[in-house]
């Protein structure tokens, strides 16, 4: 009995050294596989920002994004009633550009080495065609966007009206880009001016209208676009979202999605504690290419209420890449403090930029892992038509 307890103590030390081993293995994996999912869905979405909208002048970093349901409640401005994590940017106005930070995840001035973690808002079109833009060729009605062709765009796809004519009150810095939704590629109404194709210059008539266009439509106000507007097609699944840490920034859990379109959030990657982002500029000036010369924080003339203000465009045309860093976590939390470090930094190599973080108590019985990663905002780098 003796030694078969003598074995049996044995045995047991050893399962409980295998198991302890099991849960550091595993709860390593689990931290590295959350960062790579998260950094891949966020790398991914942050190189399609900016398709469709490069096409068109005077749209990224021009006028405020208006986009109103058919009962005009307002998705554009972002609603003032934005829940956790999401809520630091309620009220926000936006211009169309590929991608913003919003440092510490609120659209207020924030500590350039505030730990707190960002959130991204990122805008982009989906249309398969090659053609992004089209040219209006007399003043538009609620219901109606008239251009020279409409050969490209489709039922359900979501347009952006850009003012070009510079005695409106519609275009420019102060001015509206008002989105809405195509109910027909071309009018259907016999008995319209502009039904099919015409010839008396008012070209093909594009109908708009359903839950996502406002009750005056493309007349926002009483005021229609003029036949100089552009429109930008933004096909029929646009990206227009924003990523933040929930619950809340200061106590994230997840990676969280907010659709602006479809005003729902939901989790896109669990394990995530932080999330931190630079943007990479060229040089002022600098129109012939878009090669990162120097790394700025989201904050001062780059803080994201500033680039969505009147006088955004300029710095906003300089943007060429953003650099994102993440810190994931295991999901079980072990019995004692692991063998990890108890301070983190990200951005070591960008003076006066890094960020630095300290993990006390229950913090310490998670393992983690740190990702770093550059990633081009390449429809900015192909150009715009501005």
């Amino acid at each position: 009995m003796a030694v078969a307890l003598v074995i049996s103590l044995v045995m047991f030390n050893t399962l409980l050294f295998a198991e302890g081993q099991r849960r550091t293995i595993s709860g390593g994996s689990d931290a590295q596989q959350s960062g790579a999912m998260a950094s891949y869905l966020v790398e991914r979405l942050v190189r399609l920002g900016g398709s469709g909208l490069n096409q068109v002048s005077n749209l990224v970093g021009g006028c405020r994004l208006s986009l109103k349901t058919s009962a005009d409640v307002s998705l554009l401005p972002l609603p003032s009633g934005l829940a956790a994590p999401f809520n630091g940017l309620a009220g926000l106005t936006l211009r169309a550009a590929p991608v913003l930070i919003a440092n510490g995840s609120g659209s207020s001035d924030d500590s350039a080495t505030s730990t707190t973690p960002d959130a991204l808002i990122i805008m982009a079109g989906s249309s398969p065609g090659v053609i992004n833009g089209f040219q209006g060729t007399s003043s538009a009605t609620a219901s109606l966007a008239h251009v020279v062709n409409s050969v490209g765009l489709a039922t359900g796809d979501l347009l952006v009206a850009v003012e070009q004519d510079g005695s409106s009150s519609l275009y420019g810095p102060t001015g509206l880009c008002r989105l809405a939704k195509v109910t027909s590629s071309v009018e259907t109404d016999s008995s319209s001016a502009c039904y099919r194709q015409s010839s008396d210059n008012c070209g093909q008539s594009v109908r708009v209208g359903g839950s996502l266009t406002a009750s005056d439509g493309l007349a926002p106000g009483g005021t229609a676009y003029t036949g100089l507007t552009q429109y930008a097609d933004l096909g029929t699944a646009p990206i227009l979202q924003i990523l933040a840490l929930g619950p809340t920034p200061a106590t994230a859990a997840d990676l969280r999605v907010y659709d602006i379109l479809d005003q729902s959030s939901t989790s896109l990657s669990d394990g995530v504690v932080n999330l931190q982002a630079l943007y990479g500029l060229r040089d002022a000036g600098n129109t012939s290419n878009c090669v990162v010369t120097s790394w700025v924080a989201p904050v001062g003339s780059f803080n994201i209420a500033t680039l969505t203000g009147t006088s955004g465009a300029a710095s906003l045309a300089r943007i060429c890449a953003i650099r994102l860093g993440l810190i994931t976590r295991s999901a079980l939390q072990e019995k004692n403090a692991v063998d990890a470090p108890a301070t983190w930094t990200m951005f070591a190599d960008q003076s006066g930029l890094s960020l630095s973080g300290t993990r006390t108590g229950t913090a310490l019985k998670y393992r983690y892992r740190q990702f770093d990663a550059v990633i081009p905002v390449r429809n900015m780098a192909m150009g715009s038509a501005s």
